[in-house]
């Protein structure tokens, strides 16, 4: 695998909801997957779990599976449901860390939101191209 792109998720949940890795891949698995899709995921303490090779391909986004890295952050939605930038500090550092590492590995990738790809998401509640274009 060759990734262009790395697709950035938010688990949509709100800020009382601990989405660990037993619940995400609970989670996924309701929604048709075989097991956890995003290569990365990014708790709000920053703990940062890995649940695909880098060599591998994800299921995270369809029709850019083959040629993209996808990393999935705890939140999304603020206390009432609306799609919200709810990233803690420590996994704003965490994420910006893990996106500049990428970057070296695979020179030329860009970082991009599931909503750049599927405009019908609100995933992930932050203009990610913005942010992340310079690393």
């Amino acid at each position: 695998m060759n990734p262009r792109l790395i697709i950035i998720h938010a688990t949509m949940s709100y800020p009382y909801e601990e989405i660990d890795q037993n619940k995400l891949w609970v989670r996924s698995v309701l929604e048709g997957h075989k097991n956890i899709p995003y290569h990365f995921y990014i708790r709000r303490d920053g703990t940062l779990t890995q649940h695909h090779l880098l060599t591998q391909p994800g299921h995270h986004c369809k029709g850019h599976n083959n040629h993209s890295i996808g990393i999935c952050y705890e939140g999304g939605l603020d206390e009432h449901g609306y799609p919200t930038d709810t990233r803690t500090e420590k996994q704003k550092k965490r994420l910006a860390d893990l996106v500049e590492n990428l970057g070296y590995l695979f020179p030329g990738i860009r970082a991009i939101g599931m909503k750049d790809v599927h405009r019908e998401l609100d995933s992930p509640c932050f203009d990610a191209y913005e942010e992340y274009r310079g690393s």
